[in-house]
């Protein structure tokens, strides 16, 4: 009998430690809003100033084999949202876009680790309104992914964001990168309200597709 009622405490103890974990646990992990702030584009923009953003993106590795690029996305999704890119029959493993110091700090995780990597630079020169939206766009995408993986975030809220996008300034539509801006736009203003980790990929893949003319020499 006494077995039993020990036996009985131990399980009750076990049940309100479960229940305890997920509740706190869903106290922790909240969806979080990005400051708009962070991104507002001046619609009279100086372009005297040259504004220029800079940002990397984080490559696992260039591969004819395809099992081989599916075997490096799936060593890379413990440190962000990784994706993969065809390309002249070769698949590219890139694991996502952030600025430099959180880029930074993830490749020496992963050098530390002992995970295969390198990275590819952009820059966007914001010398003139198209230019200089898209840098805030990407900018704030990039914000996006940096927050989505950190740990304890279950998603971005976007409302606020997409809103700004709508507003934006028509830019000269002889822009040099004028439809790669309305790309952006419409990628923007199409997402959902809350942006999850697991929808990153696509995001990813467009900004990718789009950076192509800012890459660092």
């Amino acid at each position: 009998m006494k077995n039993k009622v020990i036996f009985l405490i131990l399980f009750l103890a076990l049940v309100l430690s479960y229940v305890l974990g997920t509740i706190i646990a869903k106290g922790l992990i909240k969806d979080k809003s990005i400051n708009i702030d962070n991104f507002k584009v001046n619609q009279e923009t100086d372009t005297s100033k040259n504004t220029s953003y800079k940002y990397i993106v984080i490559q696992g590795g260039l591969f004819k084999n395809k099992d081989n690029a599916n075997k490096v996305y799936e060593k890379l999704k413990p440190y962000g949202a990784p994706f993969i890119i065809e390309e002249n029959g070769s698949s590219r493993v890139l694991l996502g876009f952030f600025t430099g110091s959180k880029g930074e700090a993830i490749k020496e995780k992963m050098n530390k680790d002992n995970v295969a990597n390198s990275k590819i630079a952009y820059e966007i020169k914001g010398d003139n309104l198209c230019d200089e939206e898209i840098g805030k766009i990407i900018d704030g995408l990039i914000q996006i992914e940096e927050n989505l993986v950190s740990d304890n975030i279950s998603g971005v809220k976007t409302d606020e964001f997409k809103k700004w996008v709508k507003e934006l300034k028509e830019p000269d539509s002889s822009s040099k990168n004028y439809k790669s801006l309305n790309d952006l736009k419409s990628l923007v203003t199409n997402m959902g309200d809350k942006l999850t980790k697991e929808e990153l990929e696509k995001y990813n893949k467009s900004i990718f597709q789009v950076s192509g003319s800012f890459k660092s020499k």
